[in-house]
């Protein structure tokens, strides 16, 4: 067995390590609506956006001294149980202020450590070695709290469950699945209107079509029983794409629509859970 062994003067000689949430906090049953993985202060990175799942969250992250964004980087958490370090290159064993960890070097730099009740962390990015441990001592689990986003659903259609949410600083993509015979799924985002993302996405629309929710909105079906609803609330553009419109029809849709709470997308601090 090779032995661990600490580098002097690189990401490997980290300095004290920060105390790590109590195991309690971060057990196995965090669902894709749950949020752990955080950022802690004066690691001089600052978040861009997060991103959840069924076995893993990801924090982007860029240095927030570099205004170019070169210094960018990606923090996971894997749930505890799916996650094989021996799936694939683990690189080499190093101490991680006192721990066991693993470094590979190539294609790029990324360090893998077993944190609190069996999660699994890595971070891995194109920063150079200090600020790649700089990184790492930073990464925080902390006790389960609601995702947060610019929309809030309380209601969805019978076997739609999230499977995934990707959420930036003023937007945020989310995708139900419905399992089973016929599996199907619903997909939301979210763009601040006064956005090219919503500027190009509304183009050759035309004049909205319905109203929904209360909102002025287009909807529109194709041949391959996909639809789209479209809405303008606020600060806030949604886009709800469906694959089968027979299983949630446009009655259903503006339902989601009608419970939600829909914060602003200027303002990320009125941003409520994602789903409750």
């Amino acid at each position: 067995m090779v032995a661990a062994v600490a580098v002097a003067g690189t990401l490997l000689a980290l300095g004290p390590a920060p105390a790590p949430a109590p195991a309690s906090a971060v057990g196995s049953t965090r669902r894709p609506q749950d949020r752990t993985l955080a950022l802690g202060p004066g690691s001089g990175f600052m978040v861009d956006e997060y991103a959840t799942d069924a076995t893993r969250q990801q924090l982007s992250v860029s240095d927030a001294a570099l205004a170019d964004g070169s210094e960018s980087a990606w923090i996971t958490a894997y749930d505890p149980g799916t996650f094989d370090p021996d799936s694939g290159p683990r690189g080499r064993p190093v101490l991680f202020d006192g721990r066991e960890a693993w470094y590979l070097a190539d294609p790029t730099p990324r360090l893998t450590w077993r944190g609190a009740a069996g999660t699994w962390l890595a971070v891995t990015g194109t920063v150079d070695w200090p600020a790649l441990g700089r990184l790492a001592r930073a990464v925080r689990l902390n006790p389960a709290t609601p995702v947060a986003g610019p929309v809030g659903l309380s209601w969805l259609p019978t076997g739609l469950a999230l499977a995934s949410a990707r959420i930036g600083s003023g937007t945020t993509t989310e995708t139900f699945t419905a399992r089973g015979r016929r599996a199907y799924d619903v997909r939301l985002s979210v763009y601040p209107v006064a956005s090219n993302d919503w500027t190009n996405g509304t183009l050759g629309l035309g004049r909205p079509n319905i109203a929904a929710a209360r909102y002025r909105a287009w909807y529109a079906e194709d041949t391959d029983d996909n639809s789209q609803l479209v809405v303008e609330a606020g600060s806030c553009g949604v886009r709800v794409q469906v694959s089968d419109r027979v299983r949630v029809p446009l009655q259903a849709l503006e339902r989601m629509l009608a419970g939600a709470e829909i914060g602003s997308c200027d303002d990320v601090d009125s941003w409520p859970p994602i789903l409750s």
